[in-house]
């Protein structure tokens, strides 16, 4: 092997040398931007004949969509695309480096006539010349063969550039991390195997520690916690960035980008040589390789055994047997032989113990994580989100209306803590919803939480908070031109000239249909405008839904919204069914019960050890003011946390005759048809299928 240069300048002689790395760059790069690129073209063209005939704001969308490369259409999927410009920075890294896993190699190289220093920099410039400017050739060719072929107004130029600049990102950060592993590790396969431990072990690490926090901490947000933190790893922000760069947020994918560069320079200074060959180039990171993949051990461990057994021990041993498990076989690697070295044992046992003592914090809560009170000098809003997702966000933030919302969320904190204290530990645990805390600071920390048990005392509270709310929901009443339709509670069984014939109208589905959509948005903003706490409470009357195009005029977008309608809604009602508003509202309520063919049972359940619940008894209900007693007290919002059951023993169950003849054939009722005293109040009717209902009954 030639080890001198000769005549020719240092740079090029690697340049000839590595020439066949801008050739193998170069042809992986063409196969998928411009090659895909002429595939949409051509499509395009074809689809559409004259590109420059005018088309249609979805069509136009469409073609943007495809020759900006959109690959979330390509047949190579995210990870692939990302794992492929990735790789090929690592595997020119690798080569560029490839001195170092040879002793007989790196011994020719120390003898060359220049610095090490120099040698470094002179390899990354033909990195970026035999890698890099490839990659960046491909990506320029895909534009220039869209303007040759008239596209040029479907091409968004700043989407595609973006998406271009993190590619070269991803590529640049895989030649970053294989630089290192060639410096630090002494062989192909420990480079390659350092090269994964890198790149993915954080993020592992960090998303399984997430993960078991939540099973001790009862208000940690751990979808919000995993999006927030994992949204600074380097490899996930580059990852993300590809396909969104909209939303391009690179900065972290730099840093380390320049972090590793720095260490790779550091290391290539350092390294001896003659090291070359073992598994580590340098011996004194042994020991943090050894920790740290120890820790990876156990937690894997304790994430794997924890998924099969949901029990405290056994995470606990699932952390220890990991932490060995993973030890021992690193050992190994590092030993390049099978043998039980036990000389450092030491390492594992002060990992095992530190992740012990970290669960332990956890489920203390030695930080008072699931203590956390905000102040309100400190405070902007209170925001909850009832789905658990910012979507549909309910916003606090009038002095009133947020100490009401903070007594409120006091009041869950209190519960949440007494949990903690009966069950410290559960794998699995769910929530009612989130709160946010927005700051004066601009910051903000989530927490989530069950709706309390106890309500006594809460009632002022949420009373502020329902007609704070009712405000919040007027002003966003959204602006679509169309009234789409609305849909009844339900007619227990009775449909049609059944219906009309009993109660004397027809609940027709499609009259919101004829309405002006203006005048309904303006009936729903009145009647939120005055709801209260015990309107809310009422139960839904019927669903109007509204639909049409998204406000921001986007022709693709499409927005269908539905409002849940009260019987203190009397605007709306009114508009929608006129005359007969008062009508349906009294069927709702309670005169349904006029109809001999429907039946309604108060029913009373126990708790069983299970946790199951069993039908202890029931009766019929008689006469229909003891319906209307009870359907007053029955809850059928949407909006939970503003009620909650006070006796979730008793349940108001109404059936049709035919639905309750159907159901108890197949078993699907607890109630018994043989019992005497229900069957001789049993109407004769034919077994049709019909409806039934089982409602919670609330006294708030």
């Amino acid at each position: 092997m030639r080890t001198n240069p000769g005549k020719a300048t240092p740079l090029r002689w690697l340049l000839r040398r590595y020439v066949f790395l801008a050739v193998a760059v170069f042809l992986i790069a063409f196969a998928v931007f411009p090659m895909q690129g002429m595939i949409r073209i051509l499509g395009i063209r074809e689809g559409f004949g004259n590109p420059l005939e005018p088309v249609a704001a979805s069509t136009a969308a469409y073609c943007t969509r495809e020759l900006t490369l959109n690959f979330v259409y390509s047949p190579l999927n995210l990870e692939m695309l990302c794992g492929l410009f990735g790789a090929m920075g690592f595997a020119c890294a690798m080569v560029l480096f490839r001195h170092q896993f040879s002793r007989k190699q790196a011994l020719m190289y120390a003898g060359l006539p220049m610095t090490r220093t120099r040698s470094f920099a002179l390899r990354s410039a033909v990195y970026g010349i035999c890698g890099l400017l490839p990659l960046t050739v491909c990506l320029a060719i895909h534009p220039l063969m869209v303007q040759a072929n008239g596209l040029g107004r479907f091409f968004d130029l700043r989407a595609y550039a973006l998406r271009g600049v993190s590619t070269l990102l991803i590529s640049l950060y895989g030649y970053a991390v294989g630089a290192l592993c060639s410096m630090v590790f002494g062989t192909f396969w420990s480079a390659a195997l350092g090269g994964v431990l890198i790149v993915g072990s954080v993020e592992i690490a960090l998303g399984c520690w997430i993960n078991i926090a939540g099973w001790y901490l009862n208000t940690l947000y751990v979808n919000g916690a995993v999006r927030d933190m994992l949204r600074f790893s380097p490899a996930w922000s580059l990852y993300k960035s590809f396909y969104q760069p909209a939303d391009f947020r690179g900065w972290p994918g730099i840093l380390m980008i320049l972090v590793l560069g720095a260490l790779t320079w550091v290391m290539c200074r350092r390294v001896r040589p003659e090291n070359a060959g073992h598994t580590l180039n340098l011996k004194r990171a042994e020991p943090a390789v050894t920790a740290w993949t120890a820790v990876l051990g156990g937690t894997a461990g304790a994430i794997v055994l924890s998924l099969y057994l949901s029990l405290e021990p056994v995470a606990y041993l699932g952390l220890i047997l990991g932490t060995l498990l993973v030890w021992i076989l690193v050992r190994m690697l590092l030993d390049q032989r099978v043998r039980l070295n036990l000389k450092d044992w030491r390492i594992p046992a002060a990992a095992a113990a530190v992740m012990l003592l970290a669960c332990f914090a956890l489920r203390g809560d030695w930080l008072g994580f699931d203590r956390y009170t905000a102040r309100p000098e400190e405070l902007r809003a209170v925001e909850v989100w009832p789905d658990m997702t910012e979507k549909n966000a309910l916003r606090f933030d009038t002095p009133e209306s947020l100490k009401a919302s903070l007594e409120w969320v006091d009041r869950m904190r209190e519960e949440e803590l007494e949990s903690h204290r009966e069950t410290p530990y559960e794998n699995g645990r769910y929530a009612d919803c989130v709160v946010a805390f927005q700051k004066k600071d601009g910051s903000r920390v989530l927490r989530r939480y069950h709706y309390p048990r106890e309500k006594e005392g809460l009632l002022p509270a949420l009373r502020i908070m329902a007609k704070a709310w009712g405000r919040q929901q007027s002003e966003e009443v959204p602006l679509l031109e169309r009234a789409g339709s609305y849909s009844a509670t339900g007619d227990f069984g009775m449909t049609g000239a059944e219906f009309t014939e009993t109660y004397g109208f027809n609940p027709d589905s499609s009259r919101l249909l004829r309405l002006d959509p203006a005048k309904l948005r303006e009936a729903l903003r009145q009647d939120l405008r005055e709801r209260t706490l015990e309107s809310m409470q009422q139960p839904v009357v019927l669903w109007a839904h509204m639909e049409g195009a998204g406000l921001e005029g986007d022709p693709d977008s499409y927005e269908y919204v539905s409002y849940g309608i009260r019987p203190g809604d009397r605007h709306t009602l009114e508009l929608i069914l006129g005359e007969e508003a008062e009508k349906w509202t009294d069927f709702v309520l309670g005169g349904f019960a006029r109809n001999e063919e429907v039946l309604v049972f108060l029913c009373r359940y126990t708790q069983r050890e299970d946790g199951e619940e069993k039908l202890e008894s029931y009766e019929r209900l008689e006469t229909e003011e003891e319906i209307r007693t009870w359907m007053a007290r029955v809850i059928r919002c949407d909006e939970s946390f503003f009620a909650w059951p006070k006796d979730p023993e008793k349940r108001l169950a109404v059936y049709s005759i035919p639905s309750l003849r159907n159901q108890t054939a197949y078993n699907d009722v607890e109630i018994d048809l043989e019992d005497p005293a229900v069957r001789e109040r049993l109407p004769e009717k034919q077994d049709l299928w019909g409806t039934y209902y089982d409602i919670m009954s609330s006294d708030l």
